[in-house]
């Protein structure tokens, strides 16, 4: 803790993987639920934060640096989800920009339900998941989850999988942070 100047383990954890704004380490050191956390209890607790807390909690360029880490970590946490047959998990939603339907995705509110649609055609992944709205292409499941849930859709009989708009597009849909949903399984 002295060497960072920061008052406790959390905010130590939070300076070792990058985060060197001390005001930062420190709020996200307080968001932990632990009182002397691991650091696994910090990883996984920043982890579970969505899109919406992180750049609530922090600068845009640290929101940056975490969105892009507890991205990595995903996978793990969806296949556990389906392993499990019960859990959520939270993706960014990729290729918003190109979709052409920002103006849709901008007006939908977080919680709104989404549809995954596989798409194993598609030449660039064959574990492609497109995400809809009542039909209206909005993006596709980011690639890193889309491959543990396209193995357990193509299942039979699949998953119950529900899917959700986990941030609300309408206050970031002119930033440029990922947009992203939250995906249920449960079992059949």
């Amino acid at each position: 803790m002295i060497k960072y100047g920061v008052g406790g383990p959390a905010a130590c954890y939070a300076f070792s993987i990058g985060i060197h704004d001390r005001a930062t380490a420190t709020t996200l050191a307080a968001n932990c639920p632990y009182p002397e956390p691991t650091f696994r209890q910090f990883l996984d607790r920043l982890s579970q934060l969505t899109t919406d807390e992180i750049t609530t909690l922090t600068d845009p360029d640290t929101a940056r640096l975490l969105i892009r880490s507890t991205e990595r970590r995903r996978p793990r946490a969806t296949q556990a989800a389906i392993l499990s047959g019960t859990g959520t998990f939270t993706c960014p939603l990729r290729g918003v920009r190109h979709s052409g339907n920002e103006a849709h995705l901008a007006q939908l509110p977080a919680g709104t339900p989404l549809d995954l649609v596989r798409a194993p055609s598609n030449e660039d992944d064959s574990n492609a998941i497109q995400v809809q709205h009542h039909g209206i292409f909005l993006g596709w499941i980011a690639r890193e989850i889309a491959r543990p849930l396209a193995l357990a859709l193509d299942e039979n009989p699949a998953p119950r999988v529900y899917a959700g708009l986990a941030t609300d597009a309408r206050s970031i849909a002119s930033r440029s942070e990922p947009i992203s949903s939250t995906c249920t399984t449960r079992s059949p």
